[in-house]
């Protein structure tokens, strides 16, 4: 993880930074490389700071490594909410966060989702979330099953 360390020390903290350099092309070093299976896996198994990079790659990406991310978020988000709200918790000031939202109801990869199936997912989702009590994370975890209660009315009005 010492690798890991220092890609996280050297993306910006608050969106894309000018010695970032080309994002495009520190996105494609980070994303595209042979370690990405690796950062995922460690993303998804719950360690932090895989989490940490994902989320300071938000301030850097769009298209489809902005869907990667997003999608991999909203899976923590069901299955590991205690730590996404913790971080969460810790970003809740980030530049792309403030601007854009917590990013926790992001369902499908560039393809269409059957309404149903997001609302299922959805769902499960504010229920994790709900399911943590712990009154630091009060303010995150509200923000996060809003953002999720009007993805599921979208998917709800497209049905």
């Amino acid at each position: 993880m010492e690798n890991g360390r220092k890609l996280l020390s050297s993306l910006p903290v608050n969106g894309f930074d000018r010695e970032v350099g080309d994002r495009g092309k520190a996105l494609d070093r980070i994303l595209q490389s042979t370690d990405s299976e690796v950062l995922y896996e460690e993303v998804i198994s719950g360690e932090r700071g895989a989490i940490e990079i994902y989320i300071r790659l938000l301030g850097l990406a769009d298209g489809y490594y902005l869907e990667y991310i997003e999608s991999t978020l909203g899976w923590l988000a069901r299955d590991k909410p205690r730590i996404l709200l913790d971080i969460l918790t810790q970003y809740k000031d980030f530049e792309t966060i403030v601007k854009h939202g917590f990013r926790v109801s992001f369902i499908g990869m560039g393809h269409n989702v059957h309404p149903k199936a997001a609302e299922y997912v959805l769902n499960k989702r504010i229920q994790a979330i709900s399911s943590v009590k712990n009154p630091k994370y009060r303010e995150v975890q509200a923000s996060c099953i809003k953002e999720l209660k009007e993805a599921l009315t979208d998917y709800q009005i497209k049905n």
